[in-house]
């Protein structure tokens, strides 16, 4: 698929077939109309086309980024996709000159594809009364799409985002008539998954809307290939505590990273607890090595771990039989079922063998698919 942000680089295609929309999230409504389109400009012998907008146009918390949006869009055979940044100047252009200007003479259509509900313009002022209006004296045809409907009830992005938040999977599903994914950006975290025993991704999303704090049995898309995998979402509450138990066997067994520090303070608690790493000051690599001052750490102390943010959701994801770097890739995560709440966990120890439960149950669930 094509993709253009530019109108004025727009060239002229062949016999137009153009569905007009925002398409958050790309759902059965959505997908209903693009497949219509794609059929259409196949018997036209013509370029299936989606004109769409970006950011979105009610302000609306987008259910998924635009990168997601215009990859599922490809993915239905769209030829050519059409992305209008919607500012402030673009907000201001009447409905009629829209038609008039932009999809007319810039893009010339054969046919028109909407969904009822579809506004557009200033104020959206815009409709398919309007489209109908004009098509009469541009030559070009028309066909709206009426709502479609699941238990008497609109589909519609406001409600699918909704039931993504709750965690109702199964019903969002339906409603997408795909599985729930978020598309994200690979980035570094603090590697404590890797020193558990556990490799994990961390997931940027993009803004996109992610499903409740928990954890899942996914697939994950990572270019074209398709792994197995178990995703975390959630605040990282074990981590999150000013202070977490740890056990000198915890770090010995190497369950946990040892802390980087610089001296201790009054309470017998490092001044500063620089980053995780495989070991700290007074250890030799093995951690043999004691000064009195880790000896207060080992000793069923308290652990400063590294602060993270009250409230800020985290998405991280361990691959099945996965080890490669992949830091700034593009990766697609698709759930499959919620396993757990989000926990607490007492100390890393306990942390490490709740993931390994959580692996093995994640297996089981999609054996059965």
């Amino acid at each position: 698929m094509k993709t253009v942000f530019s109108l004025t680089s727009l060239k002229k295609y062949k016999r137009p077939v153009l569905a007009l929309g925002v398409f958050d999230g790309v759902h059965l409504g959505h997908i209903n109309i693009l497949k219509s389109v794609v059929k259409k400009a196949h018997v036209a012998r013509g370029t299936s086309m989606v004109l769409t907008f970006s950011p979105h146009p009610q302000k609306e918390e987008s259910l998924c980024s635009l990168e997601h949006r215009l990859k599922l869009i490809n993915e239905l055979g769209i030829d050519v996709a059409i992305v209008i940044n919607f500012d402030k100047r673009f907000a201001s252009i009447r409905a009629a000159d829209f038609i008039k200007n932009i999809v007319i003479k810039l893009i010339r259509p054969h046919l028109i594809c909407i969904g009822r509900n579809f506004r557009f313009g200033k104020n959206a002022e815009g409709s398919c009364k309007m489209l109908e209006e004009f098509s009469k004296g541009y030559n070009y045809k028309l066909k709206v799409f009426s709502v479609v409907k699941r238990h008497n009830r609109p589909i519609s992005s406001t409600l699918i985002r909704a039931l993504i938040k709750k965690g109702d999977l199964t019903h969002a599903e339906r409603l997408l008539g795909r599985q729930v994914s978020v598309l994200g950006t690979i980035i570094k975290g603090r590697s404590l998954g890797r020193k558990l025993g556990f490799s994990t991704a961390n997931i940027d999303a993009h803004h996109e809307v992610v499903p409740a704090k928990g954890v899942y049995a996914v697939n994950i898309i990572l270019g074209a290939r398709k792994f197995n995998g178990v995703c975390y979402i959630g605040t990282k509450p074990t981590l999150g505590l000013k202070n977490v138990t740890v056990q000198r066997s915890e770090v010995n067994q190497g369950v946990i990273p040892a802390p980087v520090f610089t001296g201790v303070n009054s309470s017998g608690n490092p001044k500063r607890v620089d980053r995780m790493d495989a070991r700290f000051h007074g250890h030799d690599k093995n951690g043999r090595r004691e000064l009195p001052e880790a000896e207060l750490l080992l000793k069923n102390r308290v652990y400063p771990v590294m602060s993270l943010k009250d409230n800020e959701v985290h998405i991280e994801t361990h691959i099945f039989n996965f080890n490669k770097y992949i830091y700034g890739n593009s990766l697609e995560i698709r759930f499959i079922k919620k396993i757990r709440e989000e926990r607490k966990f007492s100390s890393f120890f306990a942390l490490s063998e709740q993931i390994k439960k959580d692996i093995t149950f994640a297996k089981r669930i999609i054996s059965r698919r």
